[in-house]
């Protein structure tokens, strides 16, 4: 019997089309283990921008009229690009532009080849760096996060499994005189802002004529929050919070120091307001500490104060568990922060409040565009993939 296959013109009858595919697979089998997936990280770059403000911004941590920026762009072999700001404040995140700069041209050898999706494992990189720096490591995350969802063609905030994209932020009227601070309240009313946040903590009976002035300037609907950033002792929380009383202080943030959390429980227990942690919750660690304390109702995430995204997610984890509901506030950031603080705030159903207004400080916006629009005190998101945010980091 003859076995051998029928050939036409001394060729076997075998489809070359399938002899084509075996080829194709042969040659993308060898470019998975070549390149390590499409998403490995090629280049991290960072510039340092300077941040104008529309004029003095003043809370109980400091006066200033600019701030200085890190604009970070990683990009993939296969030519995804991914961007990232961060926007250190040192008396909250500790580095200074200069140092935060430093530390991510150091660290971006060090993610070369790396796939943009191993998260943890980046992260765990940063943290064995420094301690520090998490205005760095957020601004390195943000573009991650942005790499990522860019490559699932989703939104940021529906790749973090969320559905709505829009999210109420409230305004927050720094510290001045009683009569400009009381003007400023009634024109963000006008604008369409319900809810005001209003600075104090370095002197309680000027905090008091402040927010009394403010009440009356807006009427009896509009939500008002206070936040001392660590400016009060437990005896001047109590007092002044007594006095408050009738001008429908919905919240009071972070009146002592962020260390006092016994203080912290302490006031909790004899006010009738939440209490919200700020700068008291940098990491998951101490969110944890906080929960065990029972130091408070609501936590403030800020991605700059925490590290990224993938760590806030950790921080609302362990708030919700707890019963805690959280928010998410920001620095005085430009667009690329803020759009991603709103993604966070808009995936995740336990983070309640917001605090997303940093970037109306800037001057002319600054460098970035897109990423959200507003609507009075709504931020609607952008169906674009990614963050949805552009910089044309080349002319920074």
């Amino acid at each position: 019997m003859n076995n051998r296959i029928p050939t036409s013109l001394g060729k076997p009858l075998l489809s070359t089309r399938f002899i084509g595919l075996v080829q194709k697979l042969k040659f993308l089998n060898k470019s998975i283990l070549k390149w390590g997936g499409i998403m490995r990280i090629k280049s991290v770059e960072a510039k340092l921008y300077q941040v104008p403000l529309n004029g003095t911004y003043t809370i109980a941590l400091g006066s200033m009229t600019q701030v200085e920026a890190v604009i970070i762009r990683i990009r993939t072999e296969s030519g995804l690009t991914g961007l990232g700001e961060a926007m250190p404040f040192p008396p909250v995140t500790g580095a200074d532009a200069e140092a935060t700069l430093a530390f991510v041209r150091d660290l971006a050898p060090a993610l070369q080849n790396y796939d943009a999706s191993e998260l943890g494992g980046i992260h765990t990189i940063m943290d064995k760096r420094s301690a520090g720096y998490s205005a760095a490591k957020a601004g390195v995350d943000i573009a991650l996060y942005d790499i990522l969802s860019r490559r699932a063609r989703l939104p940021l905030y529906r790749f973090l499994g969320g559905s709505n994209p829009q999210v109420q932020t409230d305004i927050t009227i720094t510290i001045g005189s009683t009569e400009v601070m009381a003007a400023r309240a009634k024109s963000f009313v006008e604008q369409g802002f319900r809810i005001l946040k209003i600075k104090a903590g370095l002197d309680p009976g000027e905090d008091l004529a402040h927010l009394r002035a403010i009440r009356e300037a807006v009427g009896p609907d509009v939500e008002l929050r206070i936040d001392a950033n660590q400016g009060w002792d437990e005896k001047t929380t109590l007092w002044a919070l007594e006095k408050m009383t009738g001008l429908g202080i919905v919240e009071v943030e972070q009146p002592l120091p962020c260390w006092n959390l016994e203080g912290m429980r302490f006031v909790r227990e004899r006010i009738t307001q939440p209490l919200m942690l700020d700068e008291s919750v940098h990491s998951p660690v101490d969110a944890l500490k906080a929960v065990k304390t029972g130091a408070g109702d609501i936590i403030n995430i800020k991605l700059m104060k925490c590290g990224g995204i993938y760590k806030a997610q950790k921080i609302n984890a362990i708030a919700e568990a707890a019963g805690l509901s959280c928010m998410v506030g920001c620095m005085t950031e430009t667009r690329i922060a803020i759009t991603a603080g709103a993604h966070l705030a808009a995936a995740l159903p336990n983070i309640k409040l917001a605090d997303l207004d940093g970037f109306m400080e800037i001057k002319d916006e600054g460098c970035a565009r897109g990423g959200f629009t507003r609507n009075g005190d709504i931020l609607s998101l952008g169906s674009e993939p990614g963050l949805g945010v552009n910089v044309d980091f080349d002319a920074l």
